[in-house]
């Protein structure tokens, strides 16, 4: 079986008569980026773009967590309240009267607990 072989990557040409930045990384040691060019003069800038210090850094917006609440007072009932669809309605009275459905393997695993919890 042959195997293709994927073409290499042309990589841009390095310009050599632009000077290296003067910034530092984050590790402290001098930048090996080569300064950008103005596009108005002509002349080289000290720094590469990720190191000018006349760029305004971006600040992060802190995103705020949209916490769900009850659209409805405490006792009554509302078909659109999206906490009680997601967890049920935890002020209703009747709850504790709920049946809930589970399947054979889940009930095995149930009396095997309750089984152990009253024999210790």
């Amino acid at each position: 079986m042959e195997e293709e072989k994927k073409p290499k990557r042309r990589r841009r040409p390095v310009n050599a008569d632009a000077p290296v930045c003067k910034g530092k990384t984050a590790k402290g040691l001098d930048c090996t980026h080569r300064c950008k060019k103005d596009k108005e003069t002509g002349e080289y800038f000290e720094f590469c773009g990720m190191h000018n210090p006349l760029k305004e850094k971006k600040v992060k917006k802190p995103r705020l967590k949209v916490l769900p609440t009850h659209t409805h007072a405490p006792g009554e009932r509302d078909p659109n309240c999206q906490l009680c669809l997601a967890h049920g309605d935890a002020l209703d009275p009747w709850v504790t009267d709920a049946i809930f459905d589970a399947d054979e393997d889940t009930r095995d695993r149930i009396l095997e607990v309750k089984t152990a919890v009253a024999v210790s």
